[in-house]
């Protein structure tokens, strides 16, 4: 049948179910459920509610018999197999090691491509006239120099102090590494 698996064991045959129902007492009656096949039966006993769920269960195994209805899979739900807590976190960290590697293998295919956008940006940054020998031999030092005709007496005086402190410091830095 679709129902039991049957299976040989020193020469005795035994026929064992694939589902597990369940089993609810409630208001003293007992209700007997199969979810995977939609089937029930109910009473006021444990007896009558067995009795209840074998005679629609046996309906329902009619009813496959003759109309062919083959709705019933072998695991229903997953939730029935009950793994250990490790085997759920190896499974996760499995999952998630491979989605590193992925994600590696696919930067590393790409790679190529990304090295020719970061040059094609800087490229675009530094323009045609920086990259002149021309520009820094004449053209900085002019454009400096007009910055610093335009500063003021105090503007001018403070940074002739600022530039004379990091002149004293510096060289005080280099002598004592030349001596040492």
């Amino acid at each position: 049948m679709f129902f039991t698996k049957y299976f040989k064991r020193k020469d005795k045959i035994f026929d064992v179910s694939l589902f597990n129902p369940i089993l609810i007492k409630k208001d003293n009656n007992f209700y007997i459920h199969q979810p995977e096949l939609s089937i029930g039966g109910e009473g006021s006993t444990l007896e009558e509610a067995y009795k209840q769920y074998n005679k629609n269960l046996q309906i329902l195994k009619k009813n496959i018999e003759r109309y062919g209805l083959a709705t019933i899979t072998q695991e229903p739900y997953p939730l029935t197999i009950n793994r250990s807590n490790f085997q759920e976190l190896s499974l996760f960290f499995l999952k998630a090691l491979l989605s590193v590697i992925a994600a590696i293998l696919i930067v590393v295919a790409l790679l190529p491509n990304i090295n020719a956008a970061f040059r094609s940006q800087v490229s675009s940054l530094l323009s045609a006239e920086l990259k002149q020998p021309k520009y820094w031999a004449i053209q900085l030092p002019t454009h400096i120099n007009n910055q610093l005709d335009r500063l003021s007496r105090e503007e001018e005086e403070k940074m002739y102090t600022e530039w004379n402190k990091l002149k004293e410091r510096t060289s005080a830095l280099l002598n004592s590494k030349d001596c040492e």
